[in-house]
């Protein structure tokens, strides 16, 4: 796992090396500890990022923030077997543009990094390729583009990859509205199985990111299909006890319905799901009653990396398709999901309070006052009059009915 480690460096103009000198002596030295990567997998990427940074210490007092950038890029593009030299049209693949969506997810969706230190992060990482383009190591272009931006008092070069300030998740609630969410719906299903069925998780089950992660595919059984013969599939609990990461450790029941519960049994039976299977288990041989819904290609469970890659690639493909860009967080499929419950429901129901019990036992709120933040939405915004024309996607038709 690469990590930053401290080392000293002296600094200074070397004095011209005489015949009989045994070594070089320095005019005015100075003595700096500085810290370096160690770690990389590239070593050749690890040596270039260790150079650019003494070229930073040898410039200005402080480099450590230079270092802390450049160690968590590193472990993005390891983490997603990205090239650093190479760029490429896909954005969610790119060594710069990628890393630029990974971090705006970490502000906007984790909530783990704040804004001026995804700025930072991302301008040093500018800094770094500007290093390597002027050392001929990349090409020139690909890799961001430079463009005038405004402080409000004069105008600044600034490049594409700039993090502009955004209003933080938690905030205010933002379903996809109707177009959109026909819209995503038309491509996630263009989408490969498995992304598939975690992004149809999402805004059709509304759950978290981390419980689609950590999704036990030993809950998809023929035994809970036919429990009864209802549209809605009953009592399946997630949980970290079935090894479902819930908020909070929460137990709660699983929204889902009988098509979506039958099509993730058939990628259960895949070729492609039983190969993955089988390389989790190789290195997982002791987790008895619990095989992840969702693996990766090297046969790891899914994590919050995986979760961004598909998220990104989702989001290229809608720009591709539809010629706009869709602003939206993962977090948002479940708000989706949650605004259309609650929309069904207070159409269907008389009481108002049972329709609010039921979405916040269904989405896990903790308490009351997050579930109202569904009404307060509903009442400002024109979504659909028929949430069932989201739902409905995972079926030929959705009856929700009222108890």
């Amino acid at each position: 796992m690469p990590e930053i480690k401290t080392i000293e460096c002296r600094f200074g103009v070397i004095d011209q090396l005489k015949i009989d000198d045994e070594k070089h002596t320095f005019s005015s030295p100075t003595l700096k500890k500085v810290k370096i990567i160690s770690g990389a997998k590239d070593k050749n990427i690890e040596r270039l990022m260790n150079i650019a940074i003494m070229e930073k210490a040898s410039q200005v007092k402080e480099s450590f923030t230079y270092a802390k950038a450049l160690l968590s890029w590193l472990n993005f593009i390891e983490a997603n077997n990205i090239n650093p030299y190479k760029p490429t049209p896909l954005h969610y693949n790119s060594p710069t543009y990628g890393y630029r969506e990974d971090l705006l997810l970490d502000v906007n969706d984790k909530n783990d990094k704040k804004y001026t230190t995804a700025s930072s992060y991302i301008n040093y990482l500018r800094a770094f390729y500007e290093f390597l383009i002027r050392n001929k190591v990349v090409p020139q272009k690909g890799f961001f583009k430079y463009e005038t931006a405004s402080t409000g008092h004069r105008n600044v070069q600034s490049t594409d990859l700039r993090i502009r300030k955004v209003t933080k998740h938690g905030e205010s609630l933002n379903p996809l509205n109707q177009k959109q969410a026909k819209r995503a719906l038309l491509v996630i299903n263009t989408m490969g199985e498995r992304d598939r069925l975690f992004l149809n998780l999402m805004i059709g089950s509304g759950l978290r990111s981390q419980e689609c992660n950590t999704m036990n595919a030993e809950l998809f059984t023929i035994e809970n299909l036919h429990k009864d013969d209802s549209f809605l599939i009953n009592d399946i609990e997630i949980s970290p006890r079935v090894g479902v990461m819930t908020k909070n450790d929460t137990p709660r029941d699983l929204f889902i319905t009988r098509p979506f519960f039958e099509s993730i049994m058939d990628y259960l039976e895949s070729e492609e799901y039983e190969d993955l299977l089988t390389l989790y288990k190789k290195s997982n041989k002791n987790k008895k009653g619990y095989s992840p819904l969702f693996i990766t290609k090297t046969g790891t469970a899914f994590n919050e990396y995986n979760k961004r890659n598909v998220w990104v690639k989702f989001k290229y493909l809608y720009e591709i398709r539809f010629g706009e860009k869709l602003n939206h967080k993962p977090h948002d499929m479940r708000a989706t999901f949650g605004t259309n419950l609650l929309k069904i429901l207070t159409n269907e129901k008389s009481d108002v309070i049972d329709a609010l019990g039921f979405v916040k036992e269904t989405m896990g709120h903790k308490n009351e006052a997050v579930t109202l933040r569904y009404i307060k939405y509903l009442k400002h915004s024109d979504m659909l009059n028929k949430a069932a024309d989201i739902l409905d996607k995972f079926a030929n038709e959705i009856i929700l009915a009222a108890a």
